[in-house]
């Protein structure tokens, strides 16, 4: 959200000076996922008769579908969880002009009593030192804020159902008992008060303090050490990023800026009935429009002709939309009426309707649909209606109206009453409304809105981070010799071999691939084939879904060919993504980008079926766009798309090359936890797995013992997930800006603590105070016009730069990053000095092509004989 005038700039200054908390329920930890910093402002003006007064609303249990300043459902009966707070304009009244001070404080006194009476406990405030006027709230749900006052009949009147985004856009002018002056732009704030709500950090948890509770305290991701923030950019994005020198220094912020609650296990949306939801425009919708109601309703019309028909059927959503509203407010300016601006404030109502009160029975979207084209999807049967006082005999008042899937309705809105038409012919003005059969998408429907709602992510302002060096000692002295080397998987199916690992024979397969972009992934793994004991080799996967042993082809696995994922026309030239190797090498996983996880060898037993059951369901693919749910701040699609990008197996206690379960993680960061038999994992199933049990990777419900996950909301982000080594007692979530985000993220006694470049002997100090590279900007691809990096035009998600992530080989605190031009760099005890970021080896420079895809690393005594690991 963009800050304003100098309230924004007052936000930007004070927002974490927080001093003191509301007092926290007894025995109830809080786990802040999302935060918002309310201010409110002040300009004199308020009257000794002032009785007026205005309701700040918190939305609770779902997130704003639309980033417009426009009237947004703002009732009790529109989220799960409400907090409504009518604050008094004048509370010093018959006083005439009280102090501003005085005025902002009563009224967030009068908001933060309000919210602390909220039974839910799921809402919490911190006043900001230095601002009478503003609150830090936290929340243990996705929220919004929203704002409506008594004193207009519009439609942000309280009564109406309808209030101001507040975090869209702020409100001026309230409390001045001056009618219709409300403004959204602090250079017309002229009396009485402003309101506004901007999205803020979630402040450091507390480190729980050990009880004899047998479940553990649930996590909040507040203060990794490795992940950044915007606050502490230094540099300008570039169209191509340089590679880091050893000059570049970096030291980890507490400000992280993702937070996440756990991805939905309810069942998968499985689409029964879609149809297109068309809303056009012919010219200029009249001042004096009367007001229309869209409705979807369950089961089938029972229209059969046009005209009004009974619609009283129990609706999945009812929309009412203010069609005045849209009228051009100045006929005689410059700036005529606008169409476009019409239908695109018009959808947006809509998709807030439909993820507000459906329930996740629909699912919207207008991911590549013409401008005011919905796409819904539905769970079951349902039909379309339209209910106006516009035209006779379907007010809505009554329990008839328009049939839309049957025949559409025109020139509505345009202050004529009667000349409605059902003829496109006839359109000549306002908006006309219809309701299309669609087909339901193959596999299946788009995630709902509920499991893409959680809180700001890392925006896209600056290059890298430079930090400041502070005294702590580092918590781990490198030891140069924990790995002796890596393989560098290229997309073309080319393998370089960096460093002294163990030689291996790279030109024993047929690859390079005549498709550029086609190599996927590589593992390590053991051969047997034609030799006296068991030998190093590397396992590399192409689009299509073939592993291939690279030096002893002899051992390569029968896969069931049927069940190959198709290649040709899908992004990006084929659909697996992730390989994940069995304990034995005799077996491995294949992840699809649309959420198939496929077996082979003895991963599974003779006569299953290669798919492991229902995962192919997840509502993501390659073909999958981002819709309402894209970032607002970049473009949409942008080259951006909603699919799985990484696969965990749990294999453990003790590994038998059968799954305890998975976890997928798609493009958003969103993660599926699912069971050996594809089902998706019940919270509370492992609610009492002890500390850093693997299983507790797998428990989806935090307040029964589950992680809480790192989640990128409207973003291309995500790229990698790799388990602690070993134990696979945690796991780490890679981000394509280079992001490492632990999980757990604050559990000092468990393995992968340390990559929040904290001691876990002493959780605080920092192992070292040259961080690793973060880089939040696109690139350039060479082989086309420049300027791909260009975000406005592409979105620098999506071309994001960083690709693989991998621990060391030979130590348990140490581990690699890789990008696209083939830079690697390197933590902690595996750095060759405690300063460098990049290893010791020579790397190749693949900037011109940037095709670097995967590493994977050899310990140092997995080294070739005769040669040194450094």
């Amino acid at each position: 959200m963009k800050l304003r005038g100098t309230i924004g700039a007052l936000l930007g200054a004070v927002a974490l000076l927080a001093v003191c908390a509301a007092p926290a329920r007894a025995g109830v930890p809080f786990n802040c996922v999302q935060a918002a910093t309310l201010t409110l402002s002040c300009t004199g003006g308020f009257t000794a008769s002032a009785t007026e007064t205005f309701r700040f609303t918190l939305m609770g249990g779902i997130t704003l579908g639309t980033t417009d300043c426009v009237p947004v459902f703002c009732t009790n009966t529109a989220a799960p969880v409400v907090v409504e707070c009518n604050v008094t304009c004048n509370p010093f009244a018959p006083v005439t002009n009280p102090n501003c001070d005085d005025v902002l404080s009563a009224m967030v006194t009068q908001i933060g009593n309000c919210i602390d009476a909220n039974l839910t406990g799921n809402f919490q405030w911190i006043p900001v030192s230095g601002a009478p006027g503003s609150i830090l709230i936290q929340s243990q749900i996705p929220f919004y804020c929203c704002v409506c006052w008594e004193t207009t009949t519009g439609p942000s009147a309280c009564g109406s159902g309808f209030g101001i985004p507040i975090g869209n856009c702020p409100v001026y002018n309230l409390c001045d008992g001056i009618d219709g002056n409300e403004a959204n732009d602090i250079v017309d704030f002229v009396s009485g008060i402003g309101i506004e709500c901007l999205d803020a950090v979630c402040p450091p948890s507390a480190t729980p303090t050990p009880t004899e509770t047998a479940v553990p305290p649930t996590e909040t991701p507040t203060e990794s050490a490795t992940e950044t923030s915007t606050d502490t950019v230094t540099e300008t994005p570039t169209e191509t990023p340089i590679p880091p020198t050893e000059t570049v220094t970096e030291t980890p912020t507490d400000t992280v800026t993702e937070t996440a609650t756990p991805t939905s296990t309810e069942p998968p949306f499985v689409c029964v009935q879609a149809g297109n939801l068309v809303f056009e425009c012919a010219g200029e919708i009249s001042p004096n429009a009367l007001p229309v109601t869209v409705r979807i309703a369950q089961g089938v019309s029972s229209a059969t002709q046009c005209g009004p028909t009974v619609c009283n059927e129990t609706p999945f959503f009812e929309c009412t939309l203010d069609l005045a509203a849209l009228a051009d407010p100045n006929p005689g300016d410059q700036t005529p009426f606008s169409c476009d601006d019409a239908l695109n404030s018009i959808v947006s109502q809509v998709l807030d309707c439909i993820s507000m009160q459906s329930g996740g029975s629909l699912v919207a979207s207008t991911a590549g649909q013409p401008l005011g084209t919905i796409y819904i999807q539905g769970e079951t049967p349902f039909h379309c209606c339209l209910c106006t006082n516009e035209v006779p005999g379907i007010s809505c008042s009554t329990p008839f109206a328009w049939p839309l899937d049957f025949c559409p309705l025109y020139n509505l809105g345009d202050g004529i009453p009667g000349n409605e038409e059902t003829d496109f012919s006839g359109f000549t003005n306002g908006i006309g409304v219809s309701c299309v059969d669609a087909l339901c998408p193959e596999p299946t429907a788009t995630p709902t809105e509920t499991e893409t709602s959680f809180t700001a992510t890392p925006t896209e302002t600056g290059v890298v981070p430079t930090f400041t060096p502070t005294e702590t000692s580092p918590g781990a002295t490198p030891t140069p010799g924990c790995d002796s080397g890596l393989y560098l998987l290229l997309s073309n199916g080319q393998i370089e071999r960096i460093g002294h690992p163990v030689v291996i024979d790279i030109n024993g397969i047929s690859p390079p691939f005549p498709i550029q972009d086609y190599a996927k992934d590589m593992e390590r793994a053991t051969a047997d084939d034609s030799v006296s004991s068991p030998t190093h080799d590397l396992v590399v996967l192409d689009g299509a879904g073939v592993a291939y042993f690279v030096e002893n082809p002899g051992d390569n696995i029968m896969q069931d060919i049927d069940s190959l994922i198709p290649v040709g026309g899908m992004f990006p030239s084929g659909r697996a993504v992730d390989l994940e190797m069995s304990a034995s090498s005799e077996g491995f996983w294949v992840l699809a980008d649309y959420g198939g996880i496929y077996r082979s060898g003895d991963t599974k037993n003779m006569g299953d079926p290669s798919l492991v059951p229902n995962t192919d369901n997840l509502g993501i693919g390659a073909d999958i766009g981002f819709g309402s749910f894209r970032a607002g701040s970049l473009p949409n699609p942008g080259g951006a798309s909603l699919r799985a990008v990484a696969l965990a197996v749990i294999d453990v206690a003790p590994a038998d090359n059968r799954a305890d379960g998975y976890i997928v993680i798609d493009s958003q960061g969103g993660h599926y936890q699912i069971n050996p038999d594809g089902s998706f994992v019940a919270p509370g199933t492992y609610s009492g797995a002890p500390a850093n049990d693997p299983a507790k990777l797998l428990e989806p419900d935090p307040a029964q013992g589950g992680y809480v996950w790192p989640f990128f909301p409207g973003l291309d982000i995500a790229r990698d997930i790799e388990l602690f080594p070993g134990t696979s007692e945690g796991a780490v979530v890679f981000d394509g800006w280079g992001g490492i985000h632990p999980i757990p993220v604050n559990d000092p006694t468990n393995g992968v603590f340390y990559t929040r470049n904290e001691d876990p002997m002493n959780p605080g100090s920092l192992i070292t105070t040259v961080g690793m590279r973060y880089i939040v900007a696109g690139f350039d691809d060479p082989d086309t016009a420049e300027d791909e990096s260009d975000d406005t035009q592409y979105g620098i998600d999506a071309f994001s730069i960083f690709v693989d992530f991998e621990f060391s080989a030979g130590c348990a605190d140490g581990f690699y990053t890789l990008d696209k031009n083939g830079v690697v760099n390197v933590f902690g005890a595996a750095r060759n000095m405690p300063d460098e970021l990049l290893p010791a080896w020579p790397l190749n420079d693949h900037t011109l092509d940037q095709n670097a895809v995967d590493i994977e690393l050899f310990a140092f005594d997995e080294t070739e004989a005769g040669e040194t690991g450094f």
